[in-house]
């Protein structure tokens, strides 16, 4: 700003994944196979998620009340497991940009739980996107 104070864009964000209507109490327009959140990346130079561990905690169960999905460089999705007492950080575009491509920013998604599962799959987690100054020049080496 005009006094000489950094400017920066990050955000702290509480993401709130109700429990689903049951499918026969869900208008008809809505897909079985919507997504929570769509399939993205995050602008910015990290993301930091803090998530509830659900009744999908752990390799076995994962995906099994919704979950966060991470895109594999051969193409297919992969659930990663919320787990108590650890922070999932994913890199952002921005840090792709700024390694010239050496880390690469995480495309991913959050699923809708499995239709038996869905009146009883709330999710939550608390997201911390990381981005710099807004004056800071962003140049790869």
């Amino acid at each position: 700003d005009s006094l000489g104070h950094p400017r920066h864009a990050s955000m702290l964000q509480v993401c709130n994944y109700p429990s689903l209507l049951p499918r026969s109490l869900r208008p008809t327009e809505l897909s079985e196979y919507q997504l929570r959140a769509k399939a993205h990346q995050d602008f910015g130079a990290f993301t930091v998620l803090a998530r509830c561990p659900g009744t999908d905690s752990g390799k076995l169960n994962c995906g099994k009340s919704g979950a966060l999905e991470v895109k594999l460089p051969s193409g297919q999705w992969m659930c990663v497991p919320a787990r108590s007492e650890e922070l999932t950080v994913m890199p952002g575009t921005l840090m792709e940009y700024l390694t010239a491509g050496r880390c690469r920013g995480v495309m991913h998604r959050v699923s809708n739980p499995p239709a038996k599962s869905a009146s009883a799959a709330r999710r939550l987690s608390l997201t911390f996107v990381v981005k710099p100054d807004y004056s800071a020049a962003a140049v790869p080496p």
